[in-house]
C-alpha cells in the first residue's frame, strides 16, 4: 500500500512540474520572437553643420520617421557631402544627405576618395545644388582666373563645394598649390563665418555650393550685398565634358538682391543614401513614409517645395538604388533602370 501511495505522490509530482514548465516560462524560440517585437532599431541619419541647408529637412525627415515607423529610433547627427558617403559607406550611419557627384565618386574609388565605398545606396533625390563664388560689391575681381593670387574662403573640410571649386579652378588652368604660391591663401570656414570673414575683408572671395538661395549667401546678400563670379562659357563647356557627372544650372536673377541677370554655373543634386545592409522592407517603409508625408519636409525647409517631389526621386542617381527604395518607385509607376 505504501508503494502504491508513494508512485501516486511521484506521478501527482511530475505532472504538477511539467506543467509549471511548460506554462510559466515561454520556449527559446518564443523568447526570441517576443524580444525581437520589443527591439528598438537605431538609425544615424547625418546631415550638414546645423547651419547647412540639409539639416533642416534632415530634421523633418528624422520625424516623419519615428511617427510612422515603430521601434525606430532615428538620430541626425552633423556631417558633409563627402565626408556622409563615407560615414555611411563605412556603416557608421545608416542613412546620408550627400550630392549624387561625391556619391559617384566615392562609389567608384576617384578622388577625393581614396578606395571604393561599394557600400551606399539611392534612396531619394531633393534638390539641384549650384556652385557659388562671391566677392565684394566694390572688389577689383573680375574674373575667376583673378583668384590665382587671392585669399579664398572654401567651404567647410568635407563639402563637394571645394572639390568643385578646385576642379574647376584647374579647368582655367591653376590649382590650389598655384594660389598659395602667388602669395594667396585658401581658408575652410564655417557657414557662418565664411560671409562674415568676407565682410571683414579677411578673404577676398567666398564659395559655396547649395539650392539658391543658399542661406550663406543670403546673408551677405542683403547687407552689405555682394557680386556673383560667371564661368566662362567655354570653361563650363570644358569642365561639363571633363566631368560629366556635373550639370548645368541656370540661377534666375531674382534669387539674390545682387544679381541683374540671370547667372550660369555647375553643379550637382543632393540626395540622401542608405547604407547596403538595411533591410529591404526597412528602407521601403522609410522611402513611403517620407515621400507620404513629404508636406512636413516642405515645412521645414521651404526651398525643398519647388524641387523635391516624388517624380524627380532618381535625377542624377549616380549609384545603384536600395531595394526597398525600388521596390516602392516600381510600384508609383516610376521606370527604375
Amino acid at each position: 500500500m505504501k508503494k502504491v501511495l508513494g508512485s501516486i505522490i511521484l506521478l501527482l509530482v511530475m505532472i504538477i512540474t511539467t506543467a509549471c514548465n511548460s506554462g510559466a516560462q515561454p520556449s527559446a524560440n518564443e523568447e526570441k520572437e517576443q524580444g525581437s517585437n520589443k527591439e528598438t532599431s537605431f538609425i544615424r541619419f547625418v546631415a550638414s553643420t546645423p547651419g547647412g541647408s540639409w539639416y533642416p529637412p534632415a530634421t523633418a525627415m528624422e520625424l516623419i520617421i519615428k511617427e510612422n515607423i515603430d521601434n525606430v529610433a532615428v538620430r541626425v547627427s552633423p556631417g558633409g557631402g563627402e565626408a556622409n558617403v563615407k560615414t555611411v559607406g563605412d556603416g557608421d550611419a545608416e542613412l546620408g544627405y550627400t550630392q549624387t557627384a561625391s556619391a559617384a565618386a566615392g562609389y567608384m574609388g576617384e578622388a577625393p576618395f581614396d578606395k571604393e565605398y561599394k557600400g551606399i545606396r539611392h534612396l531619394l533625390t531633393t534638390t539641384p545644388v549650384g556652385l557659388h563664388l562671391a566677392v565684394k560689391k566694390d572688389s577689383d575681381i573680375q574674373s575667376i582666373e583673378d583668384l590665382i593670387d587671392k585669399k579664398i574662403g572654401m567651404a567647410p573640410e568635407g563639402y563637394l563645394a571645394n572639390t568643385v571649386a578646385e576642379r574647376l579652378f584647374e579647368v582655367y588652368g591653376f590649382t590650389l598649390e598655384d594660389i598659395k604660391a602667388n602669395g594667396g591663401q585658401i581658408s575652410y570656414l564655417g557657414l557662418t563665418e565664411g560671409p562674415q570673414s568676407l565682410v571683414d575683408g579677411q578673404i577676398d572671395v567666398y564659395l559655396g555650393q547649395g539650392l539658391w538661395p543658399y542661406g550663406p549667401f543670403m546673408e551677405i546678400d542683403n547687407s552689405p550685398g555682394v557680386r556673383f563670379l560667371e564661368i566662362d562659357d567655354d570653361i563650363r563647356k570644358k569642365f561639363l565634358e571633363k566631368y560629366p557627372v556635373y550639370s548645368e544650372f541656370t540661377i534666375p536673377k531674382d534669387s539674390y538682391k545682387s544679381l541683374d541677370k540671370d547667372i550660369v554655373t555647375v553643379g550637382t543634386y543632393a540626395a540622401v543614401i542608405a547604407n547596403e545592409n538595411m533591410p529591404e522592407d526597412r528602407v521601403y517603409n522609410i522611402v513611403k513614409a517620407i515621400w507620404e508625408n513629404v508636406e512636413e519636409v516642405y515645412k521645414a525647409s521651404p526651398s525643398d517645395k519647388e524641387w523635391m517631389k516624388l517624380e524627380n526621386a532618381i535625377n542624377g542617381a549616380s549609384i545603384p538604388l536600395h531595394p526597398g527604395a525600388k521596390k516602392y518607385y516600381e510600384e508609383q509607376g516610376i521606370k527604375v533602370e
